[in-house]
Formats: structure tokens, C-alpha cells, sequence
């Protein structure tokens, strides 16, 4: 069999759906943790995140036939898990109804931990930072997420929450306005205080 790692996603996935458990192996070591943070950051329950992404695996591995090729694996498998992940809470939950996640998304909450990995600001900017983006709406705190955290480009989060590219777009630059207008005036009332 084959060794998978170092390789484009493009083999990779073929791999994968002609059955190759070395490629599946592959996959799952190198998404797993990003899926799973992200599932954490949806849901802030990581039972039920784990029970999601091990029945979103093997329903990937059992459905690998029919699965789309494609040419880049982290989108597909954020979309493809988001969309799992909504219809488990809707199943298997009470306390969502997919109409609400669908508009206004779940919320999700920036923890001190992720500024400090994800930034080189002091740690007195991370934590003017954190209640400020905890503030946003939760759509807002997505698209920080998927574009910021994951490195997703702006066609991959259009596909992966389900709005257009210039949806994103702007959703990114309204929040990265208001976040800038907000951190603008503390900077401001901080240097007042100072001087």
C-alpha cells in the first residue's frame, strides 16, 4: 500500500475512495484535531462533538463511492462536518432548530488560549481583544474562525457555511471594521490614561 503522507490532497482522496486505509489513516490524523475544534466551537460540548466526528468519519469511509473528487480536502470536510454536525443537534438534541442555525449560527466563544497560539500581540492587546470578539454575533465569531484560525480562503468559507463569496466578504469587513473602530477607541482612552 501506498504512503500517503506529504501528498497533495488530490491523491490523497483518491486514495481514499478507492478504499486505501493508509489514505483514511492520513486523513483522519490531519483533520481530526482542526474538525474537531471546530465541532467544540459550534457546540461547546465535546461529548457530543467526538460522537459526531466518529460518525462522520465512518459515514465518510462507508460512502467514499459517491463522494464528489475533489482537488482540496479541509473545505469539503468542514462543510461536509458542519452540515453532519447541524443534522446530529437537530436529532439528537431539543435545543436547537436547524431554521436558528441556519440564521443566526451557533455560538461560538474565543477562549484566551487560541489568541495567544493565533497571535504575536502582548498579552494585554489578547486581552482587550477576547471580549471584543466574544461580543460579535455569532456569524461574525464563524467566519473569524474558519478565515483566522483555519486558514480557510473566503471561496472555502462561502462553500462551507453556505453563502455567497461576497456574502463573506462582506460579513468580514464589517466585523473587521467594527473590530478595528472598537480596539481604535480603547487604544485611544488607554494612551489618555497614560499620558
Amino acid at each position: 500500500m501506498p504512503s500517503y503522507e506529504g501528498q497533495s490532497d488530490f491523491y490523497l482522496w483518491k486514495g481514499f475512495k478507492r478504499g486505501d486505509k493508509n489514505a483514511l489513516n492520513v486523513i483522519f490524523r490531519r483533520y481530526y484535531p482542526l474538525l474537531h475544534n471546530y465541532g467544540r466551537k459550534l457546540t461547546q460540548n465535546t461529548t457530543l462533538t467526538e460522537d459526531c466526528l466518529q460518525d462522520f468519519f465512518l459515514y465518510l469511509y462507508e460512502h467514499r463511492h459517491n463522494l464528489k473528487d475533489v482537488d482540496t480536502i479541509k473545505p469539503y470536510l468542514f462543510k461536509a462536518f458542519r452540515n453532519r454536525l447541524f443534522n446530529y443537534l437537530k436529532v439528537n438534541t431539543n435545543i436547537v432548530s436547524l431554521e436558528t442555525i441556519e440564521k443566526n449560527g451557533l455560538p461560538i466563544e474565543f477562549s484566551a488560549e487560541e489568541l495567544m497560539i493565533h497571535q504575536e500581540n502582548a498579552q494585554l492587546q489578547n486581552a482587550q481583544i477576547l471580549p471584543l470578539l466574544n461580543q460579535l454575533t455569532n456569524k461574525q465569531k464563524e467566519l473569524i474562525y474558519l478565515k483566522y484560525y483555519n486558514n480557510l480562503s473566503i471561496t472555502d468559507i462561502a462553500e462551507v457555511v453556505g453563502i455567497s463569496y461576497q456574502g463573506v466578504l462582506n460579513g468580514l469587513s464589517k466585523t473587521m471594521k467594527k473590530l478595528r473602530k472598537v480596539l481604535a477607541f480603547v487604544v485611544v482612552s488607554m494612551l489618555s490614561i497614560l499620558f
